[in-house]
C-alpha cells in the first residue's frame, strides 16, 4: 500500500565518501541494491540483527565538493514539528542532539502519508527519522526507522485518551523500533 512505508533509504555525499543510510519499518525480508551510475558500482543491503538498517560509512568514492551540512486533549494540529497520524488522531514530535558540536532542537516535520511522516534535525533537505502508526484491529502498533546515529527523543501523544509515549535512540545508536500495542 502506497500509505504504508517500508523501507528508507538516504545517500549523502560528504566530499571525500559517499555514505549510504537506510532503515526499516518492516520486518519483512529485502534485498536493497545501490548503484553509483557514473562508476556502475553497486552496493547491496539487506535486513540487519534487530531489523534496524545501518549505515554504510564507505559505499562510494565522493564527489570531492563540500560536505552536506549536517499530553493533550483534542484532535492533533499539524504544524512545523508535528506529524498527525491516523486522522489526526496521533501526534508525533521529536527533539534531537548532536553531540559533537552541541547543536540541538525540535525536528522538522515531513508529513508522508496518513501513516507515515519523517523529521529533519538541522537541514530540511536531510531526512533522519521516519515514522509510522498502524491500526491492527485490537492494538495500535507504532514504528520508528532511523537514518541517524544521531541522539533524539520521539514523543507520541494519542489525542482521543491523552495516552503519551516516549522512545529514545541514545548518541551513537544507530536503531529503529516497534512498539507492538502502543495504543
Amino acid at each position: 500500500s502506497p500509505s504504508n512505508t517500508e523501507l528508507i533509504l538516504k545517500v549523502l555525499d560528504f566530499g571525500d565518501v559517499v555514505k549510504i543510510f537506510y532503515g526499516q519499518l518492516t520486518n519483512l525480508r529485502f534485498t536493497l541494491i545501490v548503484t553509483d551510475t557514473q562508476t556502475g558500482t553497486s552496493r547491496v543491503y539487506g535486513n540487519t540483527p534487530g531489523e534496524c538498517g545501518a549505515i554504510d560509512q564507505s559505499a562510494f568514492a565522493g564527489s570531492g565538493a563540500a560536505p552536506i551540512s549536517a499530553a493533550k486533549a483534542g484532535p492533533c494540529r499539524p504544524g512545523p514539528g508535528t506529524l498527525c497520524l491516523m486522522g489526526n488522531r496521533f501526534e508525533v514530535t521529536a527533539e534531537w542532539r548532536n553531540p559533537g558540536d552541541g547543536s540541538s532542537g525540535q525536528a522538522g516535520a515531513v508529513p508522508l502519508s496518513a501513516l507515515t511522516g519523517a523529521f529533519w534535525f538541522g537541514d530540511r533537505n536531510n531526512l533522519e527519522v521516519m515514522t509510522k502508526i498502524l491500526d491492527l484491529g485490537g492494538r495500535i502498533d507504532f514504528f520508528y526507522g532511523t537514518l541517524s546515529d544521531l541522539e533524539y527523543t520521539l514523543t507520541v501523544t494519542d489525542t482521543a485518551t491523552g495516552t503519551v509515549k516516549t522512545y529514545r535512540n541514545p548518541a551513537g545508536t544507530y536503531c529503529g523500533g516497534l512498539d507492538d500495542a502502543a495504543f
